[in-house]
């Protein structure tokens, strides 16, 4: 997923009523409902399935949730 996004917090920065959204998830579900809707907002579709993020959008979303970015590896969407 080269250049997704990588490098313009702006898109990976979540408004009060995203981040309300995320309200009493575990962290990996918290950090991996943000990268979804994040994707999802600049895509136009969800991520496939194994693709891999940007892990500096990851790293902005993770500093806003108070989580470490590694936490996405226990994300699990299905």
């Amino acid at each position: 997923m080269t250049g997704f996004l990588d490098n313009d917090e702006d898109r990976w920065t979540l408004a009060s009523e995203e981040l309300a959204l995320l309200t009493g998830m575990m962290d990996p579900g918290r950090l991996g409902c943000a990268f979804q809707l994040k994707f999802i907002q600049a895509q136009g579709r969800f991520p496939e399935r194994g693709e891999i993020p940007g892990m500096h959008g990851v790293a902005v979303l993770a500093a806003q949730l108070g989580v470490e970015a590694d936490t996405l590896a226990g994300y699990d969407p299905l």
